[in-house]
């Protein structure tokens, strides 16, 4: 799941605390790698859901995508600013297939009905 330098390292230090044959040696690696990956846990929700919101994206479900991106957004403030950077660069076409798709699941029933159409007619 990680990436960085920081999980290499975490990694590097388990290697070389499972590879050495003094004890006391072990366990100051042991513990000096799982205080460095107590210092990356805050980052792994924000991480994960990042890459989950990608998958999403990239299965062509837009609605999918926003909706995750829009409670994601209110979860973690600020923390998907990147995306959204993303989201607002998309071009026109595709912001007219994901309202058409929206307007193609309503019900003659729901408010903004005759709005919508009348604005996809256009």
């Amino acid at each position: 799941m990680f990436g960085g330098s920081e999980w290499k390292r975490v990694q590097e230090l388990q290697q070389e605390a499972e590879l050495s044959s003094q004890p006391a040696v072990a366990a100051d690696l042991w513990r000096k790698a799982e205080s460095e990956l107590a210092a990356l846990v805050p980052q792994l929700l924000p991480r994960q859901k990042a890459s989950e919101l990608r998958r999403l994206e990239q299965a062509g479900n837009d609605r999918a995508f926003l909706t995750a991106l829009r409670d994601a957004s209110k979860q973690s403030p600020g923390q998907f600013d990147a995306l959204w950077q993303h989201v607002a660069a998309w071009e026109e076409r595709r912001w007219f297939e994901v309202s058409q798709s929206e307007i193609q699941q309503m019900s003659p029933d729901d408010p903004g009905f005759a709005e919508a159409w009348l604005a996809v007619a256009d």
